[in-house]
């Protein structure tokens, strides 16, 4: 079973984290405007986040999410769309919902496109798109405030680039550079990832530097990590880790440089 809790971590901004005390534990965040609200990704087992969300506004809403894993897209994503409410997601990434979605709720979904603009009246959420993670992985920048709500683009203290659906490190590197070019200009930058416990501190600017500062040494062939394995449905799955700085694990497949 598990647990989701609600935390105020900015003016009109809300942390909704589920976790079942062991391997899950992720966060979606609710943005309330003065006459609209946002709800970014949706968790992942809970089938009630719609009343969570109604518990803490009656606004209208759209949900936005920043890509299409099940931790991110979960149990509650098909809800919201048979609520009627609108939900974005980079068609690039629908595949990964089609052995777990309805066909019905998947055509409902709306294409995400960079400088999308969500204006919820006293707050605008501009849309990034950052492949990598997924090919079709987005973050979502509220400019004035200097906050990120970045999903699993760059991770949350860790990323995992060796999954099937991940895009080749090269293929990433100028994603993620491009990224940090521009959230370099707001030294006051906050981060809110997809899994903000993974970091013990608040992540910012110098997050994503050291994030791409990584893929390039990798790419590069400058930094070669140190084997990593995981074990998965009985298999143990080889891979590699490196870190630097804020970024404590960084998880790849050398073949897929």
């Amino acid at each position: 079973m598990t647990d989701v809790k609600v935390h105020s971590v900015e003016k009109n901004v809300y942390q909704i984290n589920e976790s079942d005390g062991a391997s899950l534990n992720v966060d979606s965040y609710l943005i309330l405007g003065n006459s609209r609200a946002v709800l970014i990704d949706t968790l992942q087992e809970t089938e009630t986040l719609y009343q969570t969300v109604r518990e803490l506004t009656d606004l209208p809403l759209t949900v936005l999410l920043t890509h299409g894993h099940p931790d991110h897209a979960g149990r509650s994503f098909s809800d919201f769309v048979q609520r009627g409410i609108p939900v974005y997601m980079r068609h690039e990434d629908l595949f990964l919902l089609e052995n777990r979605i309805q066909k019905e709720v998947i055509e409902k979904i709306h294409d995400l496109s960079e400088g999308m603009q969500f204006d919820l009246d006293g707050t605008v959420l501009e849309t990034i798109l950052c492949g990598g993670h997924t090919a079709g992985s987005c973050v979502f920048f509220d400019r004035e405030n200097s906050l990120l709500y970045s999903g699993d683009s760059a991770g949350s203290g860790a990323i995992w680039m060796q999954l099937p659906d991940c895009l080749s490190l090269s293929d990433y590197y100028p994603n993620i550079e491009q990224l940090y070019a521009c959230m370099k200009q707001y030294p006051s930058l906050k981060i809110y990832p997809g899994h903000r416990w993974q970091s013990s501190v608040q992540l910012g600017v110098q997050y994503l530097k050291d994030t791409a500062d990584l893929t390039e040494e990798l790419v590069e062939n400058r930094e070669k990590g140190k084997d990593w394995q995981i074990q998965f449905n009985g298999n143990t799955y080889h891979f590699r880790s490196a870190a630097k700085g804020l970024m404590h694990e960084y998880v790849y497949d050398p073949e897929h440089i």
